[in-house]
């Protein structure tokens, strides 16, 4: 029963992460809604087809569209997929913490997982503060001042230093 079961889950999720679409609709997507009605289930078929991924990068975007294709595509819809299933996403959160380590070119991606986790993603707090302090850039800092703001939005330090970006001459500061 269980590999059965395992078997099922599998094939649910690869249908919907290998769905040949770029646009995405959650409210209409059937695949979506049956991943997400698995819950923690889905968990780790959609962190494994993440890192099975990660290590094999696509050419750049398709250049007459500008969107991601084939395996990008792929790693983008599982990352979805974990977005999707909001606080039943925690047992991803080792994983997602430990993408800050790593060359990741998706890692706008695991900031908005982390968002959607809100205080169940406490641990990656330390993380987070060191992408928002850190100097990789105004995007970056975008990113994990949003997670920030829904994990810990009491943070001591955070809306000062928000407050003065709201002075930069960038826009994507003051967003």
């Amino acid at each position: 029963v269980y590999h059965v079961k395992k078997h099922h889950e599998n094939n649910i999720v690869n249908a919907f992460i290998q769905k040949p679409e770029n646009s995405f609709s959650e409210e209409n997507d059937p695949e979506f809604r049956k991943v997400r009605e698995m819950g923690a289930d889905a968990v780790p078929y959609l962190v494994g087809a993440i890192e099975k991924y990660n290590s094999v990068r696509d050419t750049p975007p398709n250049p007459k569209s500008g969107h991601a294709e084939g395996r990008d595509l792929i790693r983008i819809r599982a990352y979805w997929g974990l977005r999707g299933l909001g606080a039943s996403a925690k047992p991803a959160l080792p994983f997602l913490i430990q993408q800050f380590s790593t060359n990741n070119d998706l890692i706008d991606f695991d900031f908005d997982v982390l968002a959607r986790l809100g205080p169940e993603a406490r641990e990656a707090i330390p993380v987070l503060e060191q992408a928002f302090h850190g100097a990789d850039g105004q995007i970056m800092r975008f990113y994990a001042a949003r997670a920030l703001s829904k994990i810990d939005p009491d943070n001591p330090e955070l809306l000062p230093t928000m407050l003065a970006e709201l002075q930069s001459s960038n826009a994507v500061s003051r967003r």
